[in-house]
């Protein structure tokens, strides 16, 4: 299971690796995109 991080934590304010398109166009990849965004609700989350 992943963890939920959330602020105060420095990585949040570090800019992401660039992430290639093709990889994003995965169904692996969207799989787990769909499935975070139900858990960051649930966790009053704002964004991925």
């Amino acid at each position: 299971m992943l963890r939920i991080v959330t602020l105060p934590t420095p990585t949040l304010r570090q800019r992401s690796r660039e992430v290639e398109r093709k990889f994003l166009l995965l169904p692996e990849t969207q799989n787990f995109i769909d499935a975070m965004i139900p858990i960051m609700y649930a966790a009053d989350g704002i964004g991925l």
